[in-house]
């Protein structure tokens, strides 16, 4: 069996570039990041395209920046984030599908949100040459209009994210 290294952190709450930073401490936890195998993390914001305006209800605050900032989490070496979370709804249905579209552009995996609450649920698997590794991510906060929904025959489900209840 082929070791694997893993690397896990805790929220993606990106509000500057990164890619800027000078202190070295903050640089050699990046290196040391990006020397295993694979890496995980919470994105905490959305990845907004332009037009994207807040939802009409948010958890205190609405985490959102622009889409290039996919080039920081991405410049991280992130492999695969969750983007269940409190934040996943701030800027609702088109603040998820933006996030989605971009993370797929940028060949960053996601798990926790989806079209509909089967596709929230599943698994998003990473190839590596150690082997198949699949990630999973729920939220237990949330509000009520971020939560994904089921699809029942031809009726389609609601964009959101897979919620613990």
């Amino acid at each position: 069996m082929r070791k694997l290294t893993l690397a896990a952190v805790g929220d993606l709450y990106i509000g500057k570039p990164l890619s800027a930073e000078s202190d070295t401490r903050f640089l050699a936890a990046v290196q040391m990041l990006r020397s295993t195998d694979v890496r995980f993390g919470n994105l905490e914001f959305q990845l907004l395209k332009p037009g994207i305006a807040g939802a009409h209800a948010a958890p205190g605050a609405w985490a959102g920046a622009p889409e290039t900032f996919v080039q920081e989490v991405a410049w991280l070496g992130m492999d695969v984030v969750a983007t269940a979370n409190n934040h996943a709804g701030d800027y609702g249905e088109a603040g998820q599908r933006s996030t989605e579209e971009v993370l797929r552009a940028h060949a960053i995996a996601h798990c926790g949100t989806g079209p509909d609450l089967d596709a929230a649920r599943a698994p998003s698997y990473l190839d590596t040459e150690q082997g198949r590794v699949a990630f999973v991510a729920a939220s237990s906060s949330y509000v009520g209009h971020a939560r994904a929904g089921r699809a029942r025959g031809a009726v389609a489900g609601r964009q959101g994210g897979a919620p613990m209840r």
